[in-house]
């Protein structure tokens, strides 16, 4: 998770959606919240399966759709496309952040 959150500020900073301060107080202020990481074969396998069923290059947007399939839980994303090729698949509790 860290890695990807961090890159994630870093591009925002990059093209100055956000100055290093908010990146850097955005950072310290996810990790002082009281989340539990996984990581496990099973959600690994089922990755795999998402990103095939998703024609996907990477695993990357898989990962998080195996684990909120996993946990039965809503999976917010920004990329419309994604999610609306997750709802092609029958994956109903996908959202776009637009929607809210």
């Amino acid at each position: 998770m860290g890695g990807e959150v961090t890159s994630g500020l870093r591009r925002a900073v990059w093209e100055r959606v956000l100055t290093e301060e908010e990146a850097e107080a955005a950072l310290r202020d996810l990790l002082e919240l009281p989340l539990t990481l996984t990581s496990d074969g099973e959600i690994a396998m089922q990755a795999l399966s998402w990103a095939g069923r998703l024609q996907q290059k990477r695993a990357y947007d898989a990962f998080y759709v195996a684990l909120a399939d996993q946990r039965g839980a809503v999976f917010w994303s920004a990329d419309r496309r994604l999610v609306e090729t997750l709802r092609q698949q029958g994956f109903s509790r996908a959202r776009w952040i637009g929607e809210i």
